[in-house]
């Protein structure tokens, strides 16, 4: 071991300072990059176990974990627990096993149990306590609730109608972070309440937020609910945009985006009318009935004397016998006649009448603004008995503040399915590979400049007192010969320095 570490030290020792520099890092990355994949083997994956916890419950959950022995984490502000993800189903049977799952509001299940000595007052605060439950979790299954309480007023029942009153309910409602709740969801909670507990009129049913805010104000229960109101008037303002749209594209391919501006209003009837009417056509004869009467007799005539006188009396003549006959004939006719019904029912959403107003930017003739009126009118289909208007006019528009639009909210961005230190490992092998790129490219930068030779030229300098001198004959040769040098220097340096270097070496 000692002769190996001494073979190590002198190979080090012989590295240079760019090698050790190489090694020191690759060495601290494959280090880093050990710990952390040893770690992310090792890693424990939670998963959620529960959810929505009030306090109440997750203490007796956490606390029978602890008995348990299992590792926990406390997310979403102590409402979810989470466990090992192999461990869930587990955990979940074992917690059932103990009691703690049920939610902590008592409902029918607190009769389970009924104890030796019970009074009928006990068994009535039981059984309010219960009814109270019961109707907690069912309004907690709304989406956007996040707690409720009911508190309900049952009044003695009493013999004498007279003397009965009333049950009353106040219910408080805690929402979910930017949840609300619809007209419709408030009369459903009403409607709910009051049909479950006895004698309680839909208007002693009060529900408020914990803001203070009453929502059952909000509602009309002898007539129609304001959520009806609503629902009218968004179907108006859908229906409004709906032209506005329509006829703004129009004006936009003519005059071009933003040189129009359109504003409809809809007057609509939301009545629903039922109309019956019956038509009776020409009669048929479906039958015909003939009765005829006819009788031969005769009677008695009148006196023929003094009608003054009786038989008894002198003169009597008597009376003179006729005869009589009877005939009587009488016909029914029985006639069909056609019987058409026809029921009407108008639906609501009727155009009672339309208003519109056209502004154009720039200025426009008569001649165009009674073009475009017209054009308008045959987009929303302007009906003049109806009573619409149309308004057209041309003007000049401001544009010198610029509208700014809202921003969005940031969603909320989905869990990442690697670990959270993944982008920090990856970095750091991105910063250890680039120091390594950079130490080779320098390495090699230098090998580069020290194999390339370096000439240096010297050239000699004139005095400025010799401005053209006198040469000989053998100073010219001589002039010659060098510059003949320097050329040959200059054209083939490597075969001069290696002249140069041989010289060298001879002396």
């Amino acid at each position: 071991m000692n002769n190996l570490l001494k073979i190590i030290a002198e190979r080090w020792n012989k590295l240079s300072s760019t090698k050790k520099s190489i090694i020191i890092v690759l060495g601290i990355a494959v280090v880093l990059a050990a710990v952390f994949f040893v770690q992310w083997l090792t890693k424990v994956e939670y998963a959620p176990l529960l959810t929505d916890l009030n306090p109440t419950d997750a203490n007796a959950i956490v606390e029978k974990l602890k008995e348990f022995g299992v590792s926990y984490r406390l997310e979403n502000q102590g409402k979810t627990i989470s466990v090992p993800k192999d461990q869930v189903y587990e955990v979940m049977i074992q917690l059932a096993g103990a009691g703690v799952l049920h939610n902590s509001d008592i409902g029918f299940e607190i009769f389970d149990q009924q104890r030796l000595g019970t009074t009928e007052f006990d068994n009535n605060v039981n059984f309010m306590r219960a009814l109270q439950g019961e109707l907690q979790r069912t309004i907690m299954a709304f989406a956007e609730i996040e707690e409720a309480r009911v508190h309900l007023v049952l009044p003695k029942e009493s013999l004498f109608i007279e003397e009965e009153k009333p049950a009353s309910a106040a219910i408080t409602l805690e929402l979910k972070p930017l949840a609300k709740l619809r007209p419709e969801q408030v009369k459903g909670i009403i409607d709910l309440v009051s049909s479950s507990v006895a004698n309680l009129p839909p208007e002693n049913v009060k529900i408020i937020d914990t803001s203070g805010r009453v929502l059952s104000d909000e509602i009309n229960l002898d007539g129609q609910s304001t959520f009806v109101h609503q629902t009218q008037y968004e179907l108006r303002r859908a229906f409004e945009k709906d032209l506005e749209k329509r006829v703004h594209n129009l004006l936009s391919a003519i005059f071009g985006e933003g040189r129009a501006v359109v504003m409809i209003s809809a007057d609509l009837d939301f009545d629903q009318v039922e109309e019956e009417t019956i038509d009776y056509g020409e009669g048929s004869v479906v039958g015909q009935e003939t009765v005829a009467e006819e009788s031969t007799g005769s009677s008695m005539g009148g006196p023929v004397g003094d009608p003054n006188l009786t038989p008894e009396v002198p003169g009597y003549v008597g009376v003179n016998p006729m005869d009589s006959t009877y005939q009587h004939e009488s016909t029914t006719t029985n006639y069909l006649v056609d019987q058409i019904r026809r029921v009407t029912v108008r639906a609501p959403g009727q155009i009672r009448s339309l208003s519109a107003s056209v502004v154009v930017n720039g200025q426009l003739t008569e001649e165009q603004l009674l073009e475009m009126e017209r054009v308008v009118a045959a987009a929303i289909g302007f009906q003049e008995l109806r009573g619409d208007q149309i308004s057209v006019t041309s003007m000049t528009f401001d544009t010198g503040e610029e509208d700014t639009e809202p921003t969005q909210p940031e969603t909320e961005q989905p869990t990442a399915p690697y670990p959270a230190y993944l982008p920090y490992l990856v970095g750091g092998l991105g910063v250890v590979l680039i120091l390594v790129i950079a130490v080779i490219r320098r390495r090699r930068r230098m090998k580069k400049e020290l194999a390339e030779p370096i000439i240096e030229e010297v050239v000699p300098a004139i005095p400025m007192e010799e401005v053209v001198p006198q040469l000989t004959p053998e100073e010219k040769v001589k002039k010659d010969k060098q510059q003949k040098i320097k050329e040959v220097a200059r054209k083939k340096p490597d075969e001069v320095a290696q002249l140069i270097k041989a010289w060298l070496a001879e002396d």
